[in-house]
């Protein structure tokens, strides 16, 4: 079988909000027995955790990241608060039941305490998210320099690379100097004032934010040996502009280009997950003659989750990845909407032999084949290892949208592949 690294993707979280978002009730009548109410029906963040918990049970996942904005407003009890929900539920970190999966968690932007903003010395913003992680065994957490996790599947290697993007958020350092002393005054009054509740929920997500990474963390990628390691990188910002408009300032990247620009110098393929716009594309970059970085983009966790597999042949090079989105439904419950299959070999060559051209005739003459007469087909192809070859040929035309194989999320002897011009 093909060498499979299965990580979770897990979107911003933003508790305690995501507790409050409503059940797929509609409550006409408020007399109605609360306990048969929690029989019907329960909040999306627990069914979403339910199900997180189970792909752990039964789906070898390889390793867990979460992708930051785990609290609402950067306060030093939701830090803690959200740090145990996650690791409890989940059963993850040096203290779970699954220990053993590498679990990865970036700062986000929500992620940054206010008050600790003020202090010049921008690495204290991020220390009481670091410590309540550290304090439930979820010790991955950036804030300087990457950090740095290694996978291994059979043949296959991957590193991945934690990076903090929210390197300038909250710092009044970066309001402009001119009226810098008015604005802070003015957040300090505003959240001191009688409404404070809901002026420290509109500095939260209108602040004047500079979010980037620190050159450090880009010679850091540039100068790293990955060998034949695939490359996995990690933030919570986006690297290109989000397609819904955000009227807010300060919101991008300053720096994202020159990330995207040392990630394609990398000569390699790369993938970058991210969350923030609580949105889901996967935008592929690549200039011609190149590989592909591509970016996916986890939803919002009340919204779903991602399943990110990378591919790779019996020799451990890598082949595709599948990103299997799971998402909840105003039914109630959580379930696998999509696979979108992206090619990770770019410019290298697809085959040594002719047995891939030789394959797919086969296929376009049959148009539609069941695994068991394709096995049959296969072995006057292939003289070694039929199997496996076949699944690992398989694998690329299916990446390259030349077949259609139905029922790929089982085991190959339920597939249907189809093949047309």
């Amino acid at each position: 079988m093909l060498n499979r690294i299965r990580i979770l993707q897990i979107g911003d979280i933003h508790l305690p909000d995501a507790c409050r978002t409503g059940s797929n009730l509609d409550e006409k009548d408020r007399r109605f027995p609360s306990d048969l109410k929690s029989v019907l029906s329960e909040r999306p963040i627990k069914t979403v955790y339910k199900r997180l918990y189970k792909h752990l049970v039964e789906d070898e996942i390889t390793a867990v990241l979460v992708m930051g904005d785990l609290t609402s407003y950067g306060t030093l009890d939701g830090f803690q608060s959200c740090a145990e929900y996650i690791a409890k539920s989940l059963q993850i970190g040096q203290h779970g039941v699954f220990h053993s999966i590498p679990v990865g968690v970036l700062p986000g932007n929500h992620d940054v305490n206010r008050d600790l903003a003020k202090n010049p010395a921008l690495v204290a913003k991020f220390l009481p998210l670091r410590d309540a992680l550290a304090r439930v065994g979820l010790s991955n957490m950036p804030i300087q320099d990457p950090i740095w996790i290694k996978l291994q599947s059979g043949k296959s290697s991957a590193s991945i690379a934690l990076l903090n993007s929210s390197w300038g958020c909250g710092a009044q350092e970066f309001i402009p100097e001119e009226f810098r002393g008015g604005v802070a005054s003015a957040i300090d009054e505003a959240i001191s004032s009688g409404n404070s509740e809901k002026a420290t929920r509109e500095y939260y997500e209108r602040q004047f934010d500079t979010p980037a990474f620190s050159t450090n963390v880009l010679q850091a990628i540039a100068a790293r040996h990955l060998g034949s390691d695939f490359l996995i990188v990690s933030a919570h910002h986006n690297l290109l502009p989000q397609r819904q408009p955000r009227l807010a300032p300060y919101t991008e990247l300053v720096n994202s280009g020159a990330l995207r620009s040392t990630l394609q110098e990398l000569d390699r393929p790369v993938l970058y997950l991210h969350g923030h716009i609580h949105d889901d594309p996967v935008e592929i970059l690549n200039r011609p003659g190149t590989p592909p970085v591509v970016m996916i983009s986890a939803p919002l966790i009340t919204d779903g989750y991602n399943i990110v597999e990378v591919i790779s042949n019996a020799n451990g090079l890598p082949i595709s990845c599948a990103i299997r989105k799971w998402r909840y439904s105003n039914s109630g419950v959580i379930r696998e909407v999509e696979t979108m299959r992206v090619a990770l070999l770019g410019n290298r060559r697809r085959s040594s032999s002719k047995t891939l051209p030789n394959l797919y005739s086969v296929l376009l003459k049959s148009r539609e084949i069941y695994w068991l007469d394709a096995l049959r087909e296969a072995e006057s192809i292939y003289s070694l290892d039929v199997k496996n070859q076949l699944i690992e040929e398989l694998e690329l035309l299916a990446t390259d949208g030349h077949i259609q194989i139905e029922n790929l999320d089982l085991d190959p002897e339920h597939w249907i592949i189809g093949a047309t011009l």
